[in-house]
C-alpha cells in the first residue's frame, strides 16, 4: 500500500464498517416492535390504575334525578331572585347552613343532601330543621374529602335550590 492510499482509508467514515453493521441490525421492524411494546406497557399501567379508582354513581337514582333537571333549574332561578340568602360555610369540620333575611313567619321545608362522589357509603340526606338562629349544622360521616351539597326547600309554595361543592 502506498502512503496516500493508507491515509485515505483512515479518513473513511466507517473504516472497519462496524458501526454500519450495527445500524443494519436495528432496522425499522425493531423500531415498530419497541413502539408496540411501549404502547402495551402504557395501556397495562393505565388499566391497573383505573381498577384502583372507585367509580360510583353519585346517587342510586341518578337517571331519575337528571330527568327532573328543569324543576331544579327553576328552583335555582327562584333562589337567585329571592329576598333572603342561604349561606353555606364550614365550621370546625361541620357544614353550617344559615338562612339570612328570612322573615320570622316563614319556615322552609325540604331536604339537605350531602353527596361524596368517590364513596357512596358516605352520602347523607337530612330533613331541613333550623334552630333558633335559622341555622342547621351537620357533621358529615366521612370527615375528609370532597362533597356536593344540595339543598332543596320550599317556602309558601315556591321551590328553591342551592348547590355547593365543599372540601373538608
Amino acid at each position: 500500500m502506498k502512503m496516500g492510499e493508507d491515509s485515505i482509508a483512515s479518513k473513511s467514515k466507517y473504516p472497519d464498517h462496524s458501526k454500519a453493521n450495527a445500524m443494519k441490525k436495528f432496522h425499522f421492524g425493531h423500531k415498530i416492535a419497541v413502539v408496540y411494546t411501549l404502547f402495551a406497557i402504557g395501556m397495562t399501567a393505565m388499566l391497573i390504575m383505573s381498577m384502583q379508582f372507585d367509580h360510583e354513581l353519585v346517587t342510586e337514582n341518578y337517571y331519575e334525578n337528571e330527568l327532573s333537571f328543569q324543576g331544579r333549574k327553576d328552583a335555582f332561578d327562584n333562589m337567585a331572585t329571592a329576598t333572603f340568602k342561604v349561606n353555606v360555610a364550614l365550621e370546625q369540620g361541620a357544614v353550617s347552613v344559615k338562612f339570612e333575611g328570612l322573615p320570622a313567619n316563614e319556615q322552609p321545608e325540604g331536604t339537605l343532601s350531602l353527596y361524596k362522589p368517590d364513596k357512596a357509603a358516605f352520602d347523607e340526606q337530612h330533613e331541613l330543621v333550623l334552630d333558633a338562629d335559622r341555622r342547621m349544622r351537620i357533621e358529615p360521616k366521612g370527615k375528609q374529602g370532597r362533597y356536593k351539597l344540595e339543598l332543596r326547600f320550599e317556602i309558601d309554595g315556591t321551590d328553591y335550590y342551592v348547590h355547593k361543592d365543599i372540601l373538608l
